[in-house]
């Protein structure tokens, strides 16, 4: 037999079971669908390899991304458990009914294990004929979440066939839905041309035959699915339905001439949207796309609204969270997308709002270019959201967005729908020319030594330490080190400021200050020499303990100065400067 080196590649389509349609983790036992009632041998999952399988002479790469470098076929994964718990064979209509349009996001998949939960316990309650607890039969159903859902998926998809169907939209036609796991989906279209459908990752939720214009109250279906207008122009009289053996998947106008189909269009959060789209990489006003482009919103300076988070790679912005109440759900999804980004959270004060948002295009660390997005207010706070560059590459900012003070409704792509993930794209009614504008001053860093000798993202974040009252610490205790990553700081006029990466989903401790005169600020190093805020306390140490200490004065200016791995603080006031950087190394290493 040949090397395996010269084995055909097939990659991972995705970390999705096509039986169950639950995630695949690291270390699942899983199983490769190659094509008709070819599998591969079971292995264990392990994400980004390269599995040999001598029996079919293949390789499988774990990529599960949409391009990989190997090009090699996508193919399905399954549980190797629900492989050898399914009845049928596998057909082409249970594998196109799981190949997803996009990834739902985390609270979803949580949902759906809920929805079906709920779903089972009454036909337990019925099969079993035995009295039992509400709280007894849930327990019993989430033993069966993954086999329900292969049940359902297997006998729903049996008997049926991917197909496309012409529908001639000059003649009556008429519509019939099918439920799957508890939500409705539109199985075949009927009626009158839909303008407006809804649709969730795996096909349309309900359509809508009223104008684009008009209001469509109600929540859907779906927590995040999304909206897509269909155009269809006078001289058409036939659609294209997409049949994925269960349901509709899609709708195509005859004479559409955009690649890729149903791909190639803009998905919205809500069917009441702008219609201009911007790419704030370059300006222009965009009206095709070659991604499968999905647009979410934010709101901007509503009432309520204290505060924004917005998470970034540091080349660009990823997502922004307007922070309207207590919730903490988004974090989340934010760690399921972007589980190595950075949090940035810009407090407001009271009566303050957001007055222009910037684009900020310029060198970051490494050379590499940055697009990212800066936040100004009518108390002249400014807020960069993404990594600082060098003094050279603070020059201009671009002036792209100015917020009604009542409120506006800002749009932006959902970025796992692009290629790399980012937000790329605006939208927003009344949108203006960009106009160039000063760089803040605050915005542009003196940065420390160890700027030249490292090439890594940081991100610097700063504030006075003349009146501050209460100090809330951020301290993420999913780690072992449980550092201390953000804090955020309340000063006696009522004014806020934010220093590091602040989580409302971590651990967080109150601390008031106003009564003490200095404040300890503790360090250390990781067992690789990362460097991490140990503690902050207000009262002198007793014993070092091993710990790195600086006194710090209610005067002056703190600094944070934050990377993927380290978090360096710096003090500057009219003696001098303290900087944790001495911290000692665990052991000899190379140093920051």
């Amino acid at each position: 037999m040949d090397s395996p080196d010269e084995a055909p590649y097939f990659c991972m389509a995705d970390t999705r079971c096509r039986l169950c349609q639950f995630e695949l983790e690291e270390g699942d036992l899983v199983v490769a669908h190659i094509g008709g009632l070819r599998f591969s041998l079971e292995f264990n999952l392990r994400m980004s390899d390269t599995i040999s399988d001598d029996f079919e002479w293949i390789n499988l790469h774990t990529c599960a991304r949409p391009r990989c470098m190997l090009e090699g076929r996508r193919v399905p994964f399954f549980h190797n458990d629900c492989l050898d718990f399914r009845l049928y064979d596998i057909s082409d209509a249970l594998i196109v009914a799981g190949d997803y349009a996009f990834d739902p996001p985390a609270h979803e998949r949580n949902r759906r294990s809920r929805r079906i939960k709920s779903l089972l316990a009454p036909k337990l309650r019925d099969e079993l004929q035995i009295r039992l607890p509400v709280e007894t039969l849930m327990a019993i159903a989430g033993f069966l979440v993954c086999e329900y859902a292969v049940i359902t998926t297997e006998t729903q998809s049996l008997g049926t066939d991917v197909s496309d169907m012409t529908v001639d939209i000059a003649q009556d036609v008429y519509v019939s839905y099918t439920t799957i796991e508890g939500l409705r989906y539109v199985k075949s279209i009927g009626n009158t041309a839909p303008k407006l459908c809804n649709e969730d990752q795996t096909g349309l939720l309900s359509k809508q035959g009223e104008s684009v214009d008009a209001s469509l109250a109600g929540p859907t279906p779906i927590v995040k699915s999304w909206w897509r207008t269909i155009s269809i122009p006078c001289d058409v009289d036939n659609i294209t339905i997409k049949f994925d053996g269960l349901k509709v998947r899609g709708i195509l106008i005859h004479n559409e001439t955009i690649p890729d189909g149903t791909s190639n269009y803009v998905g919205w959060v809500s069917p009441e949207h702008p219609n201009n789209v911007i790419d704030i990489t370059t300006f222009d006003q965009v009206n095709t796309f070659s991604e499968r482009l999905m647009m979410t919103f934010f709101n901007c300076n509503t009432n309520g609204i204290t505060g924004y988070t917005a998470v970034t790679s540091g080349i660009s912005v990823t997502m922004i969270h307007a922070r309207e109440n207590d919730s903490t759900g988004f974090y989340a999804d934010m760690d399921a997308a972007f589980s190595r980004d950075f949090f940035i959270y810009m407090p407001l004060d009271k009566g303050e709002y957001v007055t222009e948002i910037c684009r900020r295009y310029a060198l970051a660390a490494g050379d590499r270019i940055s697009a990212c997005l800066v936040f100004i207010t009518n108390k002249g706070r400014n807020t960069l959201f993404g990594t600082s560059g060098p003094p050279e590459s603070c020059l201009a900012l671009d002036r792209i967005l100015t917020p009604a003070p009542n409120g506006t409704q800002i749009w932006f792509n959902d970025s796992t729908s692009v290629y790399p993930k980012s937000l790329r794209y605006l939208a927003v009614d009344g949108l203006a020319p960009p106009v160039q504008r000063p760089f803040p001053p605050s915005l542009i860093p003196n940065p420390p030594y160890f700027w030249t000798h490292n090439t890594e993202s940081w991100f610097v974040s700063s504030c006075s330490m003349e009146g501050i009252v209460d100090m809330t610490i951020c301290r993420d205790t999913a780690f072992d080190h449980r550092p201390i990553t953000g804090i955020l700081l309340e000063y006696e006029n009522g004014h806020r400021e934010c220093l590091g990466q602040f989580r409302f989903d971590k651990t967080l401790k109150k601390m008031p200050v106003q009564h003490t005169r200095d404040l300890y600020i503790s360090s250390l190093r990781t067992t690789r020499s990362y460097l991490y805020v140990a503690d902050i306390t207000t009262s002198p140490p007793h014993g070092y303990g091993g710990l790195s200490w600086m006194q710090v004065s209610r005067y002056g200016t703190l600094e944070w100065w934050s990377s993927f791995h380290h978090s360096i603080v710096r003090y500057t006031s009219i003696t001098g400067q303290l900087t944790n950087l001495q911290t000692p190394f665990p052991n000899y290493t190379k140093q920051i």
